[in-house]
């Protein structure tokens, strides 16, 4: 098993607020919130180890499939084959074997996707849920939930702790934490020297021409430029298909909407 990394500070405060919860026995909420590589993972990890000490089980929830698999191997590294990884892209049979486990009580930590939070777990006292602002943690069809909500529940009839993750949260969630209904925790150094990134926000409005709005704004392009000429590369991300997120009159502000939906219109070209 791979022994436990030495927490900053910040960190350590963090973790030691969770323990606090979960040793409370009484249903304590936390926001988790951190800048990119401040190590929220590692503080769960953590809490994690204080949960199994008291004879209590975990719950780790993931929006993606994508994600499960590095976290289940980090809590496999360090707590070792009593963990169990659940989502929709493993086999049938790996699942029924899965919740097998859980029902045996051969698991202490399960880790998976949204559907996870169903696990059978009887003896929870941390509940972990990393990225809760993802809108996948909404189930659209089939049974409606929303896993985070239901996570959030499920610790208060367990009386466990329950650690919202994000670097960005969710409205709702800022705001419970902003109000005391969960306690706020910022890590807001990252864990190694690495600088953040400068962020410049730019309103295309400021940069009209009698052409309408830019594709690429004055200030884009100069950085590109600048970008270019001294060797270096360069990713530009668009946030949606289409040449433009939303057709609108440049004049009174209208946006063209489908005449049958509402839905407004993306600009394709034709092929």
């Amino acid at each position: 098993e791979e022994a436990p990394l030495q927490l900053s500070p910040d960190q350590e405060e963090a973790r030691a607020a969770i323990v606090e919860g979960i040793h409370s026995r009484e249903f304590s909420p936390f926001l988790l919130h951190g800048v990119t590589a401040s190590g929220e993972t590692e503080v769960y990890l953590s809490a994690a180890q204080a949960t199994l000490d008291q004879g209590r089980q975990v719950m780790v929830l993931l929006p993606e499939i994508a994600l499960t698999h590095p976290v289940a191997l980090a809590f496999r590294r360090r707590f070792g084959s009593r963990v169990a990884l659940l989502h929709s892209g493993i086999s049938p049979a790996s699942r029924l074997d899965q919740w097998r486990r859980i029902t045996l009580g051969q698991v202490d930590i399960a880790v998976g996707a949204r559907s996870a939070v169903f696990a059978p777990l009887p003896r929870l006292g941390l509940l972990v849920v990393d990225e809760e602002h993802d809108p996948a943690y909404k189930q659209e069809g089939g049974l409606l939930y929303q896993a985070r909500d239901v996570a959030l529940y499920r610790g208060k009839l367990a009386a466990a702790a329950v650690v919202l993750v994000s670097a960005t949260p969710a409205v709702t969630t800022f705001y419970r934490a902003q109000e005391g209904k969960y306690r706020y925790l910022n890590l807001s150094r990252r864990v190694t020297p690495q600088a953040l990134p400068d962020i410049h926000l730019i309103s295309l409005k400021e940069h009209r021409s009698g052409r309408g709005l830019p594709v690429i704004s004055s200030p884009l392009a100069a950085a590109l430029e600048q970008t270019l000429a001294r060797g270096e590369q360069a990713l530009l991300f668009l946030n949606r298909r289409g040449y433009a997120t939303v057709l609108f009159c440049l004049f009174c502000g209208q946006v063209i909407q489908c005449f049958q939906c509402s839905v407004a219109l993306t600009y394709h070209q034709r092929l």
